[in-house]
């Protein structure tokens, strides 16, 4: 697998838990918003509001925390052995969609569609790299993240 792929989804990991810390390290002081850091315009609002914005804002950072976790943290951590030990999942397939970048389109990472040999659908993020639809590619991915890498063109 690429290098660059495997530093990409565990920068994301990585950033996920930082932004987790944050949010609980906020949620733990007594007051999360505090009025006298407010504009002097907003300063009687939040004066009057405090208690509420900052249940507001608990549970608004309660949500996110839950959101990173499920959809970054969680399976970055199953991948995680899998990363450090070079073991990815390889599987044979068909691309379904065509490379977005010969449209003209460029962004850092894709979403590519693949049709495995045993008929499954397999939908990855992954780095630009050029491919044709309905062309035979072996692909390595970390499957609970669904970031990969095209590993190899067939015909």
């Amino acid at each position: 697998m690429d290098l660059d792929i495997l530093i990409y989804s565990y920068v994301v990991w990585a950033i996920g838990l930082i932004v987790i810390y944050w949010i609980v390290r906020a949620m733990i002081s007594k007051v999360v918003l505090k009025p006298e850091k407010a504009f002097p315009s907003k300063r009687e609002f939040m004066t009057r509001n405090v208690k509420r914005l900052n249940l507001f804002a608990r549970l608004v950072g309660t949500f996110l925390c839950i959101v990173i976790i499920w959809s970054i943290v969680i399976p970055g951590t199953l991948d995680l052995p899998m990363a450090l030990k070079g073991e990815y999942v390889s599987v044979y397939c068909k691309a379904t969609d065509e490379d977005p970048s010969r449209n003209g389109i460029l962004n850092m990472t894709q979403e590519a569609g693949f049709i495995t040999a045993n008929g499954n659908k397999l939908n990855l993020s992954m780095f630009p790299k050029k491919y044709q639809k309905d062309k035979n590619f072996i692909v390595h991915y970390l499957p609970h993240m669904k970031i990969g890498c095209i590993a190899k063109k067939i015909g």
